[in-house]
This record gives C-alpha cells, sequence and structure tokens, in this order.
C-alpha cells in the first residue's frame, strides 16, 4: 500500500497524472545518470514517494534494487507532486513580486539591480560592457570586479485583456510547463502534440497562436523582478493600441496549479509587466566581454519605488 507521504503534496498533480506527462518525452532524449540516493537527497523525494512513482511507471533503466533515472524526469516529478526543492521555492517570490499595493494606472516602478559575472564570466583583464539588448536600462560605472549597477524602469499600469483575447487565452490552459531537453526547446510540433513546454516553447507557441487569430505579437525574454534574485523567463507581448503589453497566461496558468499564486490574486487574464523586463526576443545576456556574452547573475538592490510621470521626484510605494 502506498503511504500518505506519496501522495501528491498541497499544489501538486497526482502521480499518475504526473507520470504521464513524464512519459510524453520520447526516451531517446533521456540520459540514465541518477541514482536512487541522489534522488532521494538532491530531489527531495521520500522514499515512498520515488516508489509510488516507479509503480506509477516513472522512467528508469537497471535493477528493481538499483534503478536509474534521468534527471529532468526526477526535477519535473518533483515539481510535479508538489515537493518543496529549491526550485519551487524561489517560484514563492512571485506572489511577493505581484503585489497589487502602490501599483497605479499613471506610475512607472523603478527597480535597482546589481549585475555580476559568475565565477565562470569573470575576466579581470578585460573589461565589461552592458548589452545593448538591455533595454530601458541605464547603468553605472563598473567596478574593478566586473560589477554593474542599474536602473530599471517597469510600467506599474494595471492591464486586464478584455473578451477579444478569450480564445487566445484559453488556448494557453491546454499546455502544461515541463522542463525539456534541449532538442525539444524549439520544438513547436511536440508543443502541440503533447501539450508540454517549457517558457521558451511556450512563447513560440502562443505568438503564433496570437498571430493566426490576427493579433499582433512578439515573442518576449527577459528578466522576472522576483526577489531576491532576478530570474528569465520567457513570455509573449500583445500590441494594444500602441503599447506593447505583457502577456504570460502560460505561466500564469501554471502558478495557479501549482498553488503558488490564486487565480484571485493575479488571473491569467492580467499582464505581469509590472515585473518583467524585456532584454529580447531570445535569450541575450546582460553582460558582454568582448563580443562574447558572459553568464551573470542579477540581484534586487532596493524594492522598487513608484515614479509618478507628474512629479520628478519618485515616492516609495506601498
Amino acid at each position: 500500500m502506498t503511504d500518505p507521504k506519496a501522495s501528491a503534496d498541497q499544489g501538486g498533480f497526482p502521480l499518475e497524472e504526473t507520470v504521464s506527462a513524464l512519459a510524453r518525452v520520447p526516451s531517446r532524449y533521456r540520459a540514465y545518470d541518477t541514482d536512487t540516493l541522489t534522488a532521494l537527497k538532491r530531489y527531495g523525494f521520500t522514499p515512498g514517494q520515488l516508489s509510488a512513482l516507479l509503480d506509477h511507471g516513472l522512467p528508469h533503466l537497471g535493477t528493481a534494487h538499483e534503478p536509474r533515472f534521468d534527471r529532468l524526469d526526477l526535477e519535473n516529478a518533483a515539481l510535479g507532486i508538489g515537493i518543496r526543492t529549491p526550485r519551487r521555492t524561489a517560484l514563492r517570490w512571485w506572489r511577493r513580486a505581484l503585489q497589487r499595493d502602490g501599483l497605479t494606472n499613471t506610475s512607472t516602478r523603478i527597480w535597482y539591480l546589481r549585475v555580476e559575472p559568475t565565477e565562470e564570466g569573470r575576466g579581470f583583464a578585460v573589461r565589461h560592457t552592458l548589452s545593448s539588448d538591455a533595454a530601458g536600462a541605464s547603468e553605472s560605472a563598473e567596478d574593478h570586479n566586473g560589477v554593474f549597477k542599474l536602473t530599471v524602469r517597469t510600467s506599474a499600469r494595471t492591464h486586464t485583456f478584455d473578451a477579444r483575447y478569450d480564445s487566445l487565452f484559453s488556448y494557453a490552459a491546454g499546455l502544461r510547463f515541463h522542463l525539456l531537453p534541449e532538442p525539444l526547446q524549439d520544438d513547436v510540433g511536440f508543443a502541440k502534440e503533447t501539450g508540454l513546454a517549457d517558457c521558451k516553447l511556450a512563447a513560440t507557441v502562443m505568438t503564433q497562436q496570437a498571430l493566426a487569430r490576427g493579433i499582433e505579437a512578439r515573442s518576449s525574454a527577459g528578466r522576472v523582478l522576483t526577489g531576491p534574485y532576478a530570474t528569465w523567463h520567457a513570455w509573449f507581448d500583445i500590441r494594444v493600441a500602441d503599447e506593447w503589453i505583457v502577456a504570460d497566461p502560460f505561466f500564469l496558468g501554471n502558478l495557479h496549479r501549482w498553488g503558488v499564486l490564486s487565480p484571485e490574486e493575479w488571473a491569467i487574464l492580467d499582464s505581469p509587466g509590472v515585473v518583467y523586463w524585456r532584454t529580447g526576443e531570445d535569450y541575450s545576456p546582460i553582460l558582454r566581454r568582448g563580443s562574447v556574452g558572459v553568464a551573470d547573475r542579477v540581484s534586487i538592490v532596493r524594492s522598487p519605488l513608484s515614479e509618478d510621470p507628474a512629479s520628478p521626484t519618485p515616492q516609495r510605494s506601498g
């Protein structure tokens, strides 16, 4: 009998549904290089949970006593059944970031960020430069460690898409977030066939769906300004009048399913642009060394301020 701890946690999917999603990824994309001990320690499964997943068909190789697993399968399974992995814990920052306090229809949010190369990207002999893709950012001088301090502005105006977009946003409800092996990350056909997509693939699919409906749209990528570190993300924008408005029904819908954010707090028809900083159509490094992009880490130095265009003095938001 499966023990109670093997069931999906609050905000998770049933085991059968979770394993069913894993099975939609062809086996040729798996690398069975993770043993049971690593699965328990790194991904947070209890022995009962891992046993229950195996009973439901979790892909593996090896013997019943020494099974080996694929890392992406384990991470997707942990996310699916609601285990509090570092990735899932980090999602809690989305709820904190999407706060309506201090937002008005006339204000701009000002963010103070620190951008620094990771250890792999450090090269003190060559000066780092700010990529031209870092749109909307003003910078201070680089210090001797290659660190930039940026001021970024995002819109603090709330925008809710009206009924004209219901069909488009309903399509996003049929897509489930899934970490994908690299060969599938641009495979639109795979997403349509399986209903699985990561953020980048979902942005591509949703942009195509919008254009097919006669809606002017573009794919976007950049950083979500959730503390303490800004995370890379992809979404799509919709042209409304003369302005590009952030749309992300795919990821908002998955946050609802995971129990991270409720529809009452932020509905899928609500633009989350208050915390989205676009840096291009695809992933673009913020820092460059010469002509080469550098891996970076972006931290939020100060809470955002609210700027009223009628007043030159920013006021601290609620």
